[in-house]
C-alpha cells in the first residue's frame, strides 16, 4: 500500500514511472485466484525464475487486469486478506468523503508527477490546462499565490480542494439550479454546494425539455458519468451544485454546440 495514502496500491515497474504505477482501490471490481484468461497464467508459468504457483488477479474494469504471483499460498492469502481490509476501508472513506475531495484526489495524484504529494507551479498549470481552465500567466500566478496558503511555493492537497471549489462554483447559476430543482429553493448553495441535491428526474427533465436534447436515459447516465456524481442506492444519479456548474460549463453540454440554436443559454 502507498505510504501516506492507504487508498492507493503502488507497484514497482522497470519500464514505468513511479507515479504511473498506482492502482486506486476504488477501481478494483473483483479479486480472484482462478483467472480464466490463460495468457496471464502462461506469462507467469514461463517466467525464467521464481515461478509463482499461486495467482491473484485484480479486475479493474474495461478489460483491464492486474495479476500477481506468489510462491507460497499463505503469502497469497495474507495479501488477499489485507487488500480486502483496505478495500472495505477505502469504500467506507469514499462514501463519507465529499464528492469534490474524491475527484480532486484523483486529479491531484495524476498530476503530481514527481510523487512529492504537492503540485508545483508547472504541475498545477498542466492540470488546469487539461481541465480547459483558461487564464493568462498573471491570473494563474495570482491564483497560485492565493491558494498556496502556507507560502511554500507549491499546492498541497487541501489547498487544491479549495482551489477546485473556487473554480467550479458559479453564482450566476444559482437561480437556474433552484428553478430546475424547486425542492432546494431555500437551500444555501454556498454551504451545501457539495451535497447531492438535484434528483435524477430533475436532471433528465432539464436536459430533455429545457435544453431540448434527444437523449435516452442510458445516454444521460453516460454523460453524467463524466462528472462528479453521487450514485444513491436506487441506482439513480444525483448532482451537487458544484457538479451542476461543471456540467453546464463543460464542453459536453450542448450550449457550446454551434449547431444547437434552441438550447438553454445561461447568459
Amino acid at each position: 500500500m502507498l505510504e501516506g495514502d492507504a487508498s492507493l496500491l503502488q507497484y514497482i515497474s522497470e519500464s514505468k514511472s513511479f507515479t504511473t504505477t498506482r492502482i486506486i482501490l476504488s477501481d478494483i471490481r473483483d479479486i480472484t485466484d482462478t483467472p480464466n484468461f490463460s495468457q496471464i497464467a502462461t506469462i507467469f508459468k514461463n517466467a525464467q525464475s521464481n515461478n509463482p504457483k499461486y495467482l491473484l488477479c485484480l479486475d479493474l474494469g474495461e478489460e483491464w487486469f492486474f495479476a500477481m504471483g506468489f510462491n507460497k499460498e499463505e503469502e497469497k492469502l495474507l495479501f488477499w486478506q489485507g487488500l480486502q481490509h483496505h478495500l472495505q476501508s477505502s469504500k467506507e472513506k469514499l462514501t463519507k468523503r465529499k464528492t469534490i475531495q474524491s475527484v480532486s484526489k484523483d486529479l491531484f495524484v495524476g498530476y503530481d508527477l514527481d510523487g512529492d504529494q504537492t503540485l508545483s507551479k508547472q504541475e498545477a498549470w498542466n492540470l488546469l490546462t487539461k481541465l480547459h481552465v483558461t487564464m493568462n500567466v498573471l491570473s494563474f500566478n495570482n491564483m497560485f499565490k492565493k491558494f498556496d496558503t502556507n507560502n511554500n511555493g507549491s499546492i498541497e492537497f487541501e489547498e487544491f480542494v479549495d482551489l477546485m471549489k473556487d473554480r467550479l462554483y458559479k453564482p450566476e447559476l444559482e437561480k437556474l439550479f433552484k428553478r430546475v430543482s424547486p425542492g432546494n429553493k431555500k437551500i444555501d448553495l454556498k454551504k451545501m454546494s457539495e451535497m447531492p441535491l438535484m434528483e435524477f428526474h430533475e436532471i433528465k427533465k432539464f436536459l430533455l425539455q429545457t435544453q431540448s436534447e434527444s437523449l435516452t436515459e442510458k445516454q444521460i447516465k453516460e454523460t453524467l458519468g463524466l462528472f462528479f456524481n453521487n450514485k444513491v442506492e436506487s441506482g439513480q444519479y444525483k448532482l451537487s451544485y458544484l457538479t451542476f456548474c461543471n456540467l453546464i460549463f463543460s464542453t459536453e453540454n450542448s450550449i457550446f454546440d454551434p449547431k444547437k440554436e434552441t438550447v438553454y443559454q445561461v447568459f
